[in-house]
Order: structure tokens, then sequence, then C-alpha cells
């Protein structure tokens, strides 16, 4: 049933497996919005150079 039982504490602290998931969620992310931008994008730089980068911020 929900809501029995004790509380769990939520603290700042991450674990291993948890920092691991994040890191490559993040990259992934990262990974799509450059193939999305080198798919759409008209300049020749961008195209087919593939002089660009993506970040999260």
């Amino acid at each position: 049933m929900v809501g029995k039982g004790k509380p769990k504490h939520i603290g700042k602290e991450l674990d291993a497996i948890q920092l691991s998931i994040f890191s490559h969620r993040f990259t992934s992310i990262a990974e799509q919005m450059g193939r999305i931008l080198q798919r759409t994008a008209i300049s020749t730089n961008i195209k087919e150079r593939l002089d660009f980068s993506c970040a999260l911020f």
C-alpha cells in the first residue's frame, strides 16, 4: 500500500551506479543533439566538416 513504511531520506550523495547512469544519459543526449544538428544543417561547415559542438548546461 502506498504511504506505508519508513520514509527514505533523500540526500545529495550519488553512488557510482547513479553517477554512471546520469553521465551516459547526458552524453547520449548531447550526441543526439549533434546528429540532429548535422542532419538539419544548411552550412557546409556543420553538415560535411562536422565543425560544431553540443553540450548540456
